[in-house]
């Protein structure tokens, strides 16, 4: 089952890296509509969304509360801003 899990892998990042867009994740199980309507921290819906001024990328505002009450790196990965 692993190599079958890295094979799926391999495909959904060269999906993902070769798309040109950095900042889009897209859950294989729902659409890519609402894929991008989650929280990238609690894959949940956002709820009251909040762009970073450092990367702008999107998190609800619970998760900009708790998640980065310290200062830890953006949750995109390949972005590496420390928010």
């Amino acid at each position: 089952k692993g190599s079958s899990d890295f094979k799926r892998f391999q495909r959904l990042a060269g999906n993902i890296l070769g798309s040109g867009d950095d900042d889009c994740v897209v859950d294989e199980t729902q659409g890519a509509s609402e894929a991008s309507l989650k929280d990238p921290v609690t894959l949940k819906l956002f709820e009251n969304p909040m762009r970073s001024t450092k990367c702008y990328h999107v998190y609800s505002a619970s998760t900009v509360e708790e998640f980065f009450k310290t200062p830890r790196r953006c949750a995109i990965v390949g972005c590496g801003k420390t928010l």
